[in-house]
């Protein structure tokens, strides 16, 4: 496959991914509100970059879906909103251990600078309380 900007790219489709971060990501635990199309869902976000977020799920989008994300770290701050598209996917396994942590990998995409902004503040405030 041809290199993208994503973190994760794969050396073909049924080999494991190669992790190729171009940032670090922090731990993160907060709800996060995601949408597509007429779809309304809420996972948990179990980490984030300036790059993206892990959503835990047991019913992950397929990869390619684009999505609408809201979340915010309390109830006293405005819930930033911001756009991403998943990039990969570790379907939920029942009854197999070793999956522990099914999800999904979301790539934001179209964000302002603004919105830029506000996750890497999250980022570093998150980073800051840990």
């Amino acid at each position: 496959m041809q290199p993208n900007n994503s973190e994760w790219q794969w050396q073909d489709m049924n080999a494991a991914p190669v992790e190729r971060r171009l940032i670090d990501r922090v731990l993160l635990d907060c709800e996060v509100d995601y949408g597509s199309d007429d779809t309304f869902l809420f996972a948990q976000a179990t980490n984030i970059s300036a790059l993206g977020i892990f959503l835990q799920t047991r019913e992950p989008e397929p990869v390619g879906t684009r999505l609408n994300l809201r979340f915010s770290l309390s109830a006293q701050e405005a819930p930033l909103q911001a756009e991403g598209v998943v990039r990969w996917v570790n379907p939920y396994r029942p009854g197999d251990f070793d999956n522990i942590n099914p999800g999904m990998g979301i790539e934001f995409t179209l964000l302002t600078d603004t919105q830029r902004e506000q996750i890497v503040d999250l980022i570093q405030l998150v980073a800051y309380l840990a």
